[in-house]
């Protein structure tokens, strides 16, 4: 990741160039997507101002030609509290970097320069991939902003007259794209680090108990906006009071429940009341991870009702059989979980808008060798595969209107709102 840091580091040491990419960026982005308006787009200005970038792209296309990215920060050795406050502005500033590359993309398709028009766009899914990889969720949903905003220079690359024809590269990218697995494992495991619970199995004095215990009680508290506590062990009198009534709270439940998580009952009585909640969430936690886990190693379409279903489900009443519906008795891992429904439909995006383009692709491919004609049906092409949705898993909805096609892409089930679905007409340029 050495020339992107370098990237950055040019960029920044250039106040006037980041308020003029800024002004560039919205006058383009007023313009829309929409080819007719190209004879708007400022390309003198836009020339200018990549003429003062080219030592800056220079670095971005040889970070992209490179084989790996290693951003040089190992998250996984943070302990919970230093993983939360991590700061990234490296990942947070790309965006910058991809704007950037969007405006050559968008320079060279005004200027009818394909080829260099392509070059930029795959340095911009570069940059969104690697971005991705830092291990992060954060890190991830940066490079899937800068694939969305590479994606619309693709888009009018392809409506242009005489454009190649982007199905194989497109079918080359890898897949998925990014990857939800490592940081959702990676934030799913930030609960378990709580001292509190690292120490659940180990004897401690009553006293060091006691200090555990308010550590992890003010950590939850802050972690929910809610907390005024001034000092750092919970010495404090409303600390007390708070850490007391919790315990007496949630002590009878744990205690219950610790025979179904492994221990016997003069196990149980033997503990220390503080071990006893410790203990209970520490055992329960890796059951509740799971729950979530399994799903997010499975494709999005089969996985998307079951984790949203997780999230609806009620808090137990004492009769599910299943350890992952038990309550935790701080409440640690529920507040700390990333909201995985939500992640899982951020990252089938990205993979959603690559089989958008194979389709749009192969339709083009057909027409070009079925004398300017659509299918009626996309059963109908031959020449090359189209994936199924990756959000239904089934085919993608397909018809003809009239000499127009027409792509559905509905949202999914567990999130019919705003724009999430679309609809895309093709209709093919009429030779002069």
């Amino acid at each position: 990741a050495s020339y992107y840091y370098r990237a950055l580091a040019l960029l920044n040491e250039q106040e006037k160039l980041g308020k003029e990419l800024i002004e560039i960026t919205e006058i383009v982005e007023k313009l829309g997507n929409d080819n007719k308006q190209l004879s708007e787009f400022p390309a003198e200005r836009v020339r200018t101002f990549l003429g003062h970038c080219s030592s800056i792209l220079r670095e971005l296309e040889t970070a992209a030609a490179c084989e790996k990215c290693d951003w040089g920060v190992e998250v996984r050795l943070l302990s919970t509290r230093e993983a939360i406050e991590l700061v990234l502005p490296e990942i947070q500033n790309s965006r910058n970097l991809a704007r950037i590359v969007v405006l050559k993309a968008r320079l060279a398709i005004v200027e009818r320069k394909y080829e260099e028009a392509f070059s930029a766009i795959q340095t911009g899914f570069q940059l969104g991939h690697d971005v991705g990889k830092f291990p992060t969720l954060i890190s991830s949903l940066v490079g899937m902003a800068i694939t969305s905003i590479s994606t619309q220079p693709l888009m009018e690359l392809i409506s242009e007259p005489n454009s190649a024809n982007y199905y194989w590269a497109a079918a080359s990218v890898p897949k998925p794209f990014f990857d939800v697995i490592s940081p959702v494992e990676y934030e799913c495991s930030w609960a378990l680090k709580i001292p509190l619970l690292q120490e659940a199995e180990k004897s401690h004095t009553p006293e060091e108990w006691k200090r555990l215990l308010a550590e992890a009680f003010q950590f939850r508290q802050q972690m929910y906006g809610t907390s005024s506590l001034n000092s750092e062990d919970g010495s404090d009198t409303n600390t007390q009071v708070d850490l007391l009534q919790h315990v007496l709270r949630e002590y009878p439940r744990a205690k219950g429940e610790l025979a179904r998580l492994g221990f016997t009952a003069d196990q149980v009585e033997s503990m220390p009341v503080i071990q006893v909640i410790a203990l209970h969430d520490a055992r329960l936690i890796p059951h509740k991870r799971d729950d979530l886990l399994r799903w997010v190693y499975q494709p999005y379409w089969q996985s998307a009702e079951r984790v949203a279903a997780i999230d609806r489900r009620p808090v137990d009443d004492g009769e599910s059989k299943r350890l992952a519906d038990m309550k935790e008795s701080l409440g640690l891992f529920e507040i700390l979980h990333p909201a995985v429904a939500q992640v899982l439909h951020a990252f089938v995006r990205p993979e959603r808008r690559f089989v958008r383009v194979l389709a749009i692709e192969a339709l083009r491919m057909q027409a070009f060798e079925n004398e300017g004609k659509f299918p009626e049906k996309l059963s109908e092409l031959r020449a090359v595969p189209i994936p199924n949705d990756p959000v239904t898993g089934n085919p993608i909805i397909y018809r003809l209107d009239g000499e127009t096609a027409v792509l559905e892409f509905p949202p999914p089930e567990s999130q019919k709102i705003g724009s999430y679905g679309e609809t895309i007409r093709l209709t093919l340029r009429k030779s002069p």
